[in-house]
């Protein structure tokens, strides 16, 4: 199992994402209040602390062949092939990549743990730190992976492009995400644990 340390991906978080987007602030309140800026560095530094600690992140990333037919991408795994649906432009490739990471389950047992101990504004901001990391997460495993990844494309399931966020049920079997604790909902697609992410990469 791919382990990575905390180092080795946290310098891709985006902050102006986690501070404005995930965290809601905007530019006047720390234009008008310079502490509150500073406060927020000291949680994020601390919420750095812990994850280092905590955290167990990992990743499977595999290629595949894969081709094009009328709205879909078919997808050729050993076992069989599977279509997904795809809105966006035409897709031209006889290879494809799909990546699934995870911040393992200790992160949803923090989450849990500080709102159960009614710490409301820590697991406000625990769980939009992991949010947050867990993309920092795919984009380093998206670089790490792809020789020239600037020229390709990572694509979630639930967006424009991959609308059916069921069709990663497959997707997640196939890859054999048992092998880094992660399962899927059959009911919504939903990953378990909650910070994972699945991409095809093209």
């Amino acid at each position: 199992m791919p382990y990575l340390k905390f180092e080795d991906f946290n310098h891709h978080i985006n902050k102006k994402l986690l501070y404005y987007s995930t965290w809601k602030f905007n530019k006047h309140d720390f234009d008008t209040n310079s502490d509150l800026f500073i406060e927020c560095q000291n949680t994020e530094n601390m919420l750095s602390q812990w994850a280092k600690n905590l955290l167990k992140p990992a990743y499977i990333y595999r290629s595949f062949s894969a081709y094009s037919y009328e709205n879909k991408i078919v997808i050729n795994f050993p076992e069989k092939s599977v279509a997904v649906s795809y809105c966006s432009e035409s897709f031209n490739m006889s290879q494809i990549g799909i990546q699934l990471v995870t911040l393992g389950k200790e992160a949803v047992i923090m989450s849990k743990k500080l709102f159960e101990q009614g710490k409301f504004q820590l697991h406000f901001y625990w769980h939009g730190y992991c949010a947050t990391l867990t993309e920092a997460l795919a984009e380093h495993v998206h670089r790490v992976n792809v020789i020239d990844y600037k020229k390709t494309k990572r694509l979630s399931f639930g967006y424009p492009a991959l609308p059916s966020i069921l069709e990663q049920i497959e997707i997640v079997e196939m890859l054999a995400g048992k092998e880094i604790d992660v399962e899927i909902s059959q009911k919504n697609g939903m990953l378990v644990p909650e910070y994972s992410t699945c991409a095809l990469v093209l």
